[in-house]
């Protein structure tokens, strides 16, 4: 099939609807505020690629196992935050399983994040503390640990700024704190739906091969399809997310054309992830894509370059598996893990 060609099937799936019954086609994929400054990689020659991870069930399920063995690892507040979603897409009862004794397998409580001493000081809406902050409410929001005082300190601060801290934030940041302040019940600083509306208008004013080339634009365009499906929780409305597709398989195959494999794994394995969870049909460039990406997993199940849990390595990683794991026909509901 031509690159050009975004007349692309999409394949019906049944699915849970909180508003409606309707019929819902599969979406999105996930990763989220890593486009927050990453942890630099620890220094160290990468393992050599694998040889016994061929297919994209071996190799998503190698995957999952190297996140859940490394969840205490991850960075404040993304091992609740990754192992829910891991959860939503676990393949089998038994992996499910596994997720969710991982989930509650915290008895030290490590995986918790400080809360600033300050919650009412203006500065908490730099979006470096912003994003922790949100991400341990609503750890502790799932937990039944009671948030009622930050949640109001929080939302007294954002009606205060009046939106001045929205400006600088980037699309990508923007979607993932919408989200975030949807799950934590606040009133957000503004609109989800005209966020999108301001990415189609920039979209129509670019040449789409213009567009391609923009990595930051296309971080944007999955996150889209992610905060429509709550991150793996619901299937989206298609109609929503149809003018991302057409960008996205631009992007995905100028990734391809990369002559730098490594430098594009990200970006591919998270668009491919989205792409599928949509419901697109499969096509060469998907394929060619899962095997780039099964091409340069590790021995340990992990991707991506040096050793330990390094959050670069734990988002591609992540993203990886979302973009080669066989998707349940419906996501997993998310545990009760109340206390």
């Amino acid at each position: 099939m031509r690159a050009e060609n975004f007349d692309m099937p999409i394949v019906p799936h049944r699915a849970r609807c909180v508003s409606r019954a309707a019929r819902l086609l599969a979406t999105c994929a996930v990763a989220i505020a890593c486009n927050i400054s990453c942890n630099a990689d620890s220094s160290g020659d990468a393992p050599a690629p694998a040889t016994d991870h061929a297919t994209p069930v071996s190799g998503a399920r190698a995957g999952i196992d190297w996140l859940v063995d490394h969840a205490d690892a991850m960075p404040p507040g993304w091992a609740h935050t990754y192992l829910l979603r891991l959860h939503r897409l676990a393949p089998d009862e038994t992996m499910a399983a596994r997720i969710e004794a991982a989930l509650r397998a915290d008895p030290e409580g490590r995986r918790a994040s400080p809360l600033p001493r300050r919650l009412g000081q203006r500065r908490v809406l730099q979006t470096r503390q912003l994003v922790p902050l949100l991400f341990e409410l609503t750890r502790r929001k799932d937990l039944g640990i009671p948030i009622r005082k930050e949640q109001d300190a929080l939302q007294a601060i954002l009606k205060a700024d009046e939106g001045r801290f929205w400006k600088p934030i980037k699309a990508t940041q923007r979607l993932v704190l919408l989200h975030l302040f949807a799950e934590l019940g606040l009133e957000p600083p503004r609109d989800p739906d005209q966020t999108v509306r301001e990415l189609k208008r920039e979209l129509a004013a670019r040449p789409p091969e213009d567009v391609a080339s923009d990595d930051e634009m296309l971080y944007a365009l999955t996150h889209v399809i992610m905060t429509e499906s709550g991150y793996f929780q619901e299937r989206p409305d298609p109609e929503r997310v149809a003018f991302t597709i057409p960008h996205l398989f631009r992007g995905l195959q100028r990734a391809l054309d990369d002559e730098d494999p490594a430098r594009s794994l990200d970006l591919i394995a998270e668009i491919v992830g989205c792409l599928t969870f949509v419901g697109v049909a499969a096509e060469g460039r998907i394929d060619a894509a899962r095997q780039r990406i099964l091409d340069a997993q590790q021995r340990d199940g992990s991707w991506g370059e040096g050793t330990g849990a390094t959050a670069k390595r734990i988002h591609l990683s992540l993203n990886a598996v979302t973009a080669t794991i066989e998707w349940p026909a419906r996501p997993r509901p998310d545990p009760d893990l109340r206390l």
